[in-house]
């Protein structure tokens, strides 16, 4: 009778095997009267040069595994082989494709980590357990994890870990990173703090489901993500995150595909136009009959374009068209987004926390200080600053503007 364990799930060796290993077991096995000895054959393709040929001592281009793993770390490289190409595939090695994986995924997981850290609620430092969803970008990121536990799980159980690795990849760095996080920094601020502990319960969940189903690809970074979120235990020792039905809206999830297309049609309009998004407009249509967007979505396109108005107009010759001309009024909000801009990066610079507040001092062209004063509280709760003070003190850092209406000098302190 053949062992308890016959046969194996899957085996695995280098494609070199093929007539080795593979053919020595399934030999044996046939001999002793048994079926195949492996369910499943993964066959790994030989590492080649970036020139596609093979390493070797006497060509000069063999690469040094430790070098490797001591520039770019071992997470970086597991990942660049699970997804640069399929297990049977040869693998032209360059370091520039290693510098990828860490571009396209170990960093954008990183900066969503270090983003809660840095914003997030600290009552949801310690909790676990699903969210409830209210807010519109928070039920489609759960849905969006949702499926991808669903379809990371079937391709692994199919043995298609490349399918897999890219789909996670594709979840952390478009719709984490680029699209959730980046759509929802305002509801990370202090002065909502109802908003602010739902926002952080959702981002929090996600990543901890994050680091689960990357634990098998990138088990360090994995492990330091699951113990920042205040974990005791190894991520290694949990399980598999499993869908979850309540989440799951495909309809959503169409929704936000379409608007995302329409979004970038528009931003090409404002790059042919050289308009810079900070610059709000008044309107943006589209024609596009099968687009069908709710309040909240429509308020989503109006803040990713900046756009005060979202038509449907059926008769429009385009597909979208937006409208380029800047009104005094416009103009005036545009630069008062810069001003901001600027604010915050003089906060980054005097390395503030978000949640410290500072006093703000001016002094400029009449025009240039009439339109800090005009706007004030726009530049106060967008830049996280307590108080607007006439004159120059001495602060911690200043910065001499030079606007439309007039050079401006604005200084920051605690």
């Amino acid at each position: 009778m053949p062992p308890k364990e016959f046969p194996a799930d899957y085996i695995v060796e280098g494609i070199d095997q093929t007539r080795g290993w593979f053919y020595t077991l399934l030999a044996v096995a046939t001999l002793l009267g048994f079926k195949a000895p492996y369910k499943n054959v993964i066959a790994l393709g030989h590492v080649l040069d970036e020139k596609g040929e093979k390493m070797s001592k006497s060509k000069g281009n063999i690469v040094n595994p430790w070098e490797i793993v001591n520039a770019y770390g071992a997470d970086a490289i597991r990942w660049y082989f699970f997804t640069i190409n399929h297990p049977g595939d040869p693998k032209l090695f360059s370091k520039k494709h290693i510098e990828g994986s860490i571009r396209k995924f170990l960093l954008p997981l990183w900066n969503s980590l270090v983003f809660y850290e840095t914003y997030g609620a600290k009552s949801q430092k310690s909790k676990s357990e699903p969210p409830k969803a209210e807010h519109i970008l928070d039920r489609w990121i759960l849905s969006r994890l949702s499926f991808l536990a669903a379809d990371m799980k079937s391709s692994m159980d199919a043995y298609d870990i490349t399918f897999a690795g890219r789909a996670l990849e594709s979840f952390v760095g478009e719709d984490l990173s680029q699209w959730y996080i980046r759509r929802s920094r305002t509801r990370f601020s202090p002065h909502s703090k109802k908003e602010l502990l739902k926002a952080s319960g959702v981002l929090r969940f996600v990543l901890e489901n994050v680091s689960r189903l990357a634990a098998p690809f990138v088990p360090f970074l994995s492990e330091i993500v699951f113990e920042r979120l205040g974990q005791k235990e190894s991520v290694h020792m949990a399980f598999w995150p499993e869908p979850s039905r309540s989440f799951l809206d495909p309809k959503l999830e169409t929704q936000m595909v379409q608007l995302r297309e329409l979004v970038a049609k528009a931003l090409a309009l404002r790059a042919k136009a050289g308009i810079k998004v900070r610059q709000p407009l008044a309107s943006l249509k589209f024609s596009i009959s099968n687009f069908q967007f709710s309040t909240e979505l429509l308020n989503l396109i109006k803040e990713e374009v900046n756009v005060k108005d979202v038509i449907f107009e059926k008769t429009l010759k385009q597909e979208v068209e937006l409208d380029t001309r800047i009104t005094p009024e416009l103009r005036e909000e545009g630069t008062v987004r810069d001003i901001v801009r600027r604010i915050q990066e003089m906060r980054k610079a005097a390395n503030l926390i978000p949640s410290q507040s500072v006093f703000l001092w001016y002094e400029g062209d009449s025009r240039a200080q009439a339109l800090l004063e005009k706007y004030a509280a726009t530049i106060t709760r967008g830049a996280g600053v307590r108080q607007m003070k006439p004159g120059r003190k001495e602060v911690a850092v200043a910065e001499e503007l030079v606007l439309e209406d007039g050079k401006l000098w604005i200084g920051i302190r605690l």
